[in-house]
């Protein structure tokens, strides 16, 4: 980025928008602070001596980003391995890269080989040091009236400033930037308009996010008989806190069953199977058979999250007269994202799709992703003691009558909707829509499915102001076409890493491309860039590459036996193999003592 001369500091600045979560009266804004390791299957990850050193005290000026070709653990790592032995805590991570490391000889059944490895596995800290100390300070302005602020997971300092105020902070000395940063806040009597629109003018067009909850709760529908199958992650990474609160979540699911529904359940680590061959009736016997089998799910292996996909999505699994729906329980670590979303939208057909993230620092960006290509939801479950409350919203949503198929019809034309499709509503969570036009509507149509039937409402927009009209980077502006252009992204990057001709690819980069330098956006094909005008280092001077350490993920564990392989065996037979040569060598040295004295 810059040259820090010795002894002095610089600052960096970076700002960015995110929209915050809104189900029902609530809303939630969730920062991340930490990474789950990610497991990509046949990927080749840094040998165990780089790794070691990486997380280690000793951290190298430069840490190699992948492996020589031909290269092996030399006589440094040993030497690392033995440091271990007096920091066990540091011990997590290695059996996850000796189960990857036997992964890089075998090539993965589908094909795929994840490119960018080295990039998502950031070196782990010990876990009694405090890595990348955080200070978050947070100034609460929704527009209406707070009830109160809370959140789930740190204990934070919060002070009103007014009923439409309210200010926090978590200081840094006060936590371990080792769990995602979760705040939320409810209104006080807070009444939820039928739609909301926020909009500004931006370089000659209208910018408008527009936010909808249909009014479906007077509609009498009898519920559809449900097809439901529960995905769960019991890989190496689910260890510890996650693979319980997955647990919990799922003999929930089970118990809350209804008589007409029917279900079964598929788990994978380093492969997947199912309890049933196919679904089965949710009655008495099937539910106990399904809560022994949940009660001995034990996290182990890697993470080949395909093969449950492939099975889960089957497509002659699917009966068009009932409602499909698929339950994926996991914590995302995961390397191989775009692969997933293909053989999602490839197999979803009719089928449902909702992601429950598991654990402190699960992978928002696969589990959201996921959940708006298979027409789902994403639900966060942080705490073992939350899995209840958590649950209990989504199946209250889900069980719902749920609007399928929407599109919007606006008056006029160049009107451009994102994301496309439109996905589905279910109750609790509002429908946001980012739209760019010359000039906004003030009336639209919202036309949909509910339940199988067509279904239609005429929404009147309320009046809106637009902000000052924007046309160079140092006036003031909202950001609401930040926010369009966010997802208008969002959605081109999808429908590239869905197609497979290279001139629709191309194309779409393009489009990308555009937008972001429109808009000063940071994608796949732009970045921040800052030019040091006053070098000091020699520009024949090789730079050098340092990787920052991360937290272990709080409440992650990562043991031996948890790893692709059967180590655990392995380790045994080893002893074994050791106790029988050092017995076999003190036999040896008796027989000879005693030879030498039959001699004398």
């Amino acid at each position: 980025m810059a040259n820090i001369p010795p002894g002095e500091s610089i600052k960096v600045t970076i700002e960015y928008q995110h929209e915050a979560a809104r189900n029902g009266e609530q809303y939630s804004l969730r920062f991340p602070m930490t990474i789950t390791p990610r497991y990509t299957p046949g990927a080749r990850l840094p040998a165990l001596s780089e790794r070691v050193e990486a997380i280690s005290d000793r951290v190298p000026d430069r840490v190699p980003d992948r492996v020589p070709d031909g290269g092996s653990d030399s006589a440094s790592g040993i030497e690392s391995r033995a440091e271990l032995r007096e920091e066990p805590a540091s011990m997590v991570f290695d059996s996850r890269v000796l189960a990857s490391r036997v992964l890089e000889s075998r090539k993965p059944r589908d094909g795929f080989v994840s490119s960018d490895t080295s990039r998502i596995t950031p070196p782990w800290g010990l876990s009694h040091e405090n890595h990348n100390p955080t200070v978050i300070n947070v100034s609460v302005q929704p527009g209406f009236e707070i009830a109160d602020v809370q959140s789930r997971y740190h204990q934070i300092t919060k002070s009103q400033v007014d009923p439409r105020h309210w200010r926090v902070s978590l200081p840094a000395e006060q936590h371990h930037a080792n769990a995602d940063f979760v705040l939320e806040w409810t209104g006080r009597d807070l009444t939820i308009p039928q739609v909301q629109l926020f909009a500004e003018s931006y370089k000659g067009s209208e910018y408008g996010l527009l936010m909808i909850s249909p009014p479906i709760d007077d509609v009498d529908v009898s519920p559809m008989p449900r097809d439901i199958t529960y995905v769960i992650d019991t890989s190496g990474s689910m260890g510890g806190e996650s693979i319980r609160q997955a647990r919990q979540a799922l003999l929930w699911a089970v118990g809350r069953l209804d008589a007409q529904d029917r279900f079964n359940i598929i788990e994978f680590n380093s492969d997947a199977w199912s309890l049933f061959d196919s679904v089965r009736a949710a009655d008495d016997n099937s539910k106990a058979k399904a809560l022994i089998f949940i009660k001995g799910l034990q996290a182990r292996g890697g993470t080949e999250m395909k093969r449950a996909l492939d099975l889960a999505l089957c497509e002659s699994c699917q009966s068009p007269e009932r409602l499909r729906q698929v339950v994926f329980l996991t914590d995302g670590a995961v390397g191989n994202e775009q692969q997933l979303f293909t053989t999602i939208n490839n197999k979803l057909s009719n089928t449902r799709l909702f992601t429950v993230g598991i654990g402190s620092a699960p992978n928002s960006y696969f589990m959201r992703r996921a959940a708006e290509i298979g027409r789902g939801t994403f639900t966060y479950i942080g705490k073992l003691d939350e899995v209840n409350e958590k649950m209990q919203a989504l199946f209250a949503s889900i069980e719902a009558p749920v609007l399928t198929n929407l599109s919007l019809q606006l008056s006029g034309e160049g009107h451009e909707i994102t994301p496309s499709p439109i996905p589905d509503l279910y109750v609790g969570s509002p429908l946001v829509l980012a739209i760019r036009s010359k000039h906004l509507p003030k009336q639209i149509t919202l036309v949909g499915s509910l339940n199988g039937r067509p279904w239609q409402t005429d929404l009147d927009v309320p009046n809106h102001t637009l902000s000052k009209n924007v046309e160079t980077e140092s006036n003031t502006q909202s950001g609401i076409h930040v926010q369009w252009a966010r997802k208008r992204i969002a959605s081109l990057l999808t429908r590239r890493s869905l197609s497979r001709d290279i001139k629709v690819k191309d194309q779409l980069k393009g489009d990308v491309l555009r937008l972001a330098l429109q808009h000063h956006l940071v994608s796949p094909f732009t970045s921040l860039v800052a030019v040091d005008t006053t070098p000091v280092r020699p520009l024949n001077k090789q730079a050098l590459t340092h990787k920052l350490k991360t937290n272990a993920p709080k409440g992650t564990t990562f043991g031996l036996p948890k790893t692709a392989t059967s180590l655990r065996l392995y380790n045994w037979l080893g002893l074994l193999c050791v106790a029988l040569a050092a017995l076999m060598t003190v036999l040896q040295r008796r027989r000879n003592l005693a030879g030498a004295v039959i001699r004398i």
